[in-house]
């Protein structure tokens, strides 16, 4: 059984909908999205505790942003090191677009691939470089649709290009 639906119509008058299978819906809009995991230095990192987030730094004449933290060594796929703990940062370049989500609220979560993924055929990239007057943002540059997943936030970001580093 799946739960009954309110919506308000154009006019204010309340609608009740029929039984909306929302999975259904959900699996639609996410298969017009193609996602991979991104293989870091230390390979793929996946797990809700793989990525600590310590610090976000947005560089606004740069259109940068910045990411600074631990990951969780046992969650990552190629811990060479062999540490617990790695310190990590991860710069965005030409950062257009950005939004932060509370996990526990991030309805695609189940979607994801690994704690790091980049987005193909990405609908939040058609809806940004398909509006009129994008101006100061070039279609001639590549943008990648990237999806950050930390302990506690999920971070959608489109770039150009990122930088990884270890500590």
């Amino acid at each position: 059984m799946f739960p009954l639906i309110e919506k308000w119509s154009k006019n204010g008058k309340l609608r009740l909908l029929e039984e909306l299978n929302l999975n259904n819906l959900v699996m639609e809009y996410w298969n017009d999205n193609e996602r991979k995991a991104i293989e870091t230095a230390v390979g793929i990192i996946s797990g809700r505790d793989a990525i600590h987030l310590d610090k976000v730094e947005i560089l606004f004449d740069k259109y940068g942003m910045t990411f600074t933290g631990e990951l969780c060594g046992a969650l990552c796929s190629k811990n060479e090191m062999g540490r617990d703990w790695i310190a990590y940062k991860i710069s965005f370049d030409d950062c257009v677009y950005h939004s932060c989500h509370e996990l526990d609220l991030y309805s695609k979560e189940q979607k994801l691939v690994s704690s790091f993924d980049l987005v193909s055929k990405s609908d939040l990239l058609d809806s940004i470089f398909n509006k009129q007057g994008i101006g100061k943002f070039s279609n001639d540059k590549k943008y990648n649709h990237y999806i950050l997943a930390t302990y506690d936030y999920i971070f959608e970001i489109v770039a150009c290009d990122f930088k990884f580093e270890l500590d």
